[in-house]
């Protein structure tokens, strides 16, 4: 009840700072850990960092490798494989793909392993196929794939 609340409240951009500022996405994160394994928990998490993808003030806090939030979503995504759920990790990484540290977290996570598993399951809505192929080349042309002492973002 709490996630679907602040997905209202975020949307907000006062509101939103202010969740930025008092370390709600501390919260968050702690929150997504604890219920990787329920499915709306994890959907209202990964609408509220959707939401917070649109703000500069929260760029700071998607990029901090530290918080890993984006790997967290990564991690959800490669969890819980539904159309719903898809449709909104996929836009929150289209939102953040031209952040170098957001395009490392999603390389860190192995994202394109899991959109590999997401090409080869179908989907009810074309659209989630779309955006799954359309990451995946994004991906494949800018990051370089691991290596000892390599640099991942092109």
């Amino acid at each position: 009840v709490l996630l679907c609340s602040l997905v209202h409240v975020v949307k907000h951009q006062h509101y939103g700072e202010q969740f930025v500022l008092e370390n709600g996405h501390h919260l968050l994160r702690g929150i997504m850990l604890r219920s990787l394994s329920d499915a709306e928990t994890v959907y209202h998490g990964l609408l509220i960092l959707w939401s917070l993808s649109f703000e500069d003030f929260a760029a700071g806090v998607l990029e901090d490798g530290r918080l890993s939030l984006v790997k967290l979503a990564a991690k959800a995504l490669d969890v819980h494989q539904t159309d719903k759920i898809c449709r909104v990790a996929l836009r929150l990484f289209d939102n953040l793909k031209s952040k170098p540290d957001c395009l490392e977290q999603m390389n860190d996570a192995q994202l394109l392993s899991v959109l590999d598993k997401l090409s080869r399951k179908g989907f009810k809505n074309k659209a989630v196929e779309n955006m799954v192929g359309g990451l995946t080349e994004y991906l494949e042309h800018n990051v370089m794939p691991q290596n000892a002492g390599t640099k991942l973002v092109r």
